[in-house]
């Protein structure tokens, strides 16, 4: 079905390298897997939107910082899920009310980031020119929901700001994982 598709594509001049072209069909069939399974499960669950929150502001941190890798599609899916069913339960259910909690727990966070770097995968070693790269924009990207989860928290937006906060503190013990073990 896939070689169909990618002479499809070439038929009307689309023109993509066919290993590039399976692997954006992969990802986008994941994709949508995920959502297809998520949206039932958040409905049920009553965390549909934190599910979905979760999800966005993971995936910008984690494209920087890097994280485990699972060798075959249903895993990671099933991973994906779990995680993004987990932390949004957890965030409604042991809110952070305090500024001073929230601001410790960001300045642990980035600076674990900052000093460790982000994690690069075996099968795709990086430059240091890359892990330099990833690692300042994971450090941005990490400022950034400092701030706005301080705002959200000053506004009494607090079970998004507790979110955003419990995003950041997974994907920094998931490098912390990675560090200890060395997996990737």
């Amino acid at each position: 079905m896939i070689d169909k598709l990618y002479r499809v594509f070439q038929k009307n001049g689309i023109n993509i390298a066919k290993d590039d072209f399976v692997y954006g069909l992969t990802n986008l069939i994941h994709w949508l897997t995920f959502i297809m399974i998520l949206i039932p499960i958040g409905l049920t669950l009553n965390i549909l939107i934190e599910s979905c929150l979760f999800y966005i502001f993971y995936s910008q941190l984690r494209k920087y910082t890097g994280g485990i890798h699972m060798e075959k599609n249903i895993l990671c899916i099933t991973s994906s899920l779990i995680i993004s069913v987990i932390i949004p339960i957890i965030a409604k259910k042991f809110i952070i009310n305090s500024l001073l909690i929230v601001m410790i727990s960001y300045t642990f966070t980035i600076m674990f980031i900052f000093f460790h770097k982000s994690i690069q995968h075996k099968n795709k070693p990086l430059s240091e020119g890359e892990i330099t790269y990833y690692t300042r924009n994971a450090v941005i990207v990490e400022l950034i929901y400092a701030i706005l989860s301080i705002c959200l928290l000053l506004l009494n937006f607090r079970s998004i700001s507790t979110l955003i906060l419990y995003t950041t503190i997974f994907c920094t013990m998931e490098l912390l994982i990675l560090s200890i073990l060395n997996l990737n």
